[in-house]
């Protein structure tokens, strides 16, 4: 943890138990304002201890990266806000990171099926069990800037989440 001027550290954070996921937007380790997330845990004494850092394994400058943060056991997700696919800019991507023993990886990014540029895919995320929510607040799927969530089932059994499956729903009054 470097700590240095304009990270943003606690842009997000999230807390499960004795693990806790910080992100960090304007982390510049890879790049200008690619960002970061940082892992903690709280040892029995209620000390609590840095774990480790993670960057995007395709980071980009601006991309943001701990915008909004989840961690549920040993599965954690995080957004790049402002991550590009397919040339849409600020499309956002969902970054999914597994925890074995005490060591946290990346195992998936998660990109819209829909590629408007400025939807914020990622805005908020949850995580409860085998299903993970991730708001698109601009979204124009229904109508300009409507919104929606995205519901993903892990249907593998495992903590990897690299067998997904959507449903979209329009989220509006």
């Amino acid at each position: 943890l470097d700590g240095t001027a304009r990270d943003q550290f606690g842009s997000a954070v999230s807390l499960d138990g004795s693990t806790a996921i910080v992100g960090a937007t304007g982390d510049k380790d890879a790049g200008d304002f690619t960002g970061s997330v940082s892992f903690f845990s709280r040892d029995p004494s209620g000390n609590w201890r840095f774990d480790q850092k993670l960057t995007s394994l395709t980071p980009a400058e601006d991309d943001r990266l701990g915008s909004a943060v989840v961690v549920n056991g040993d599965v954690a997700a995080y957004t790049a806000i402002d991550g590009i696919t397919d040339g849409a800019w600020n499309t956002g991507v969902v970054h999914i990171a597994t925890r074995s023993g005490s060591v946290w990886s990346e195992q998936q990014q998660i990109h819209p099926t829909e590629l408007t540029g400025g939807m914020r895919f990622g805005f908020s995320l949850a995580i409860e069990g085998n299903l993970l929510a991730v708001g698109a607040p601009n979204s124009t799927a229904a109508g300009f800037n409507r919104g929606k969530v995205v519901v993903y089932e892990n249907t593998t059994g495992t903590v990897s989440y690299t067998h997904l499956r959507a449903h979209e729903t329009s989220l509006h009054l």
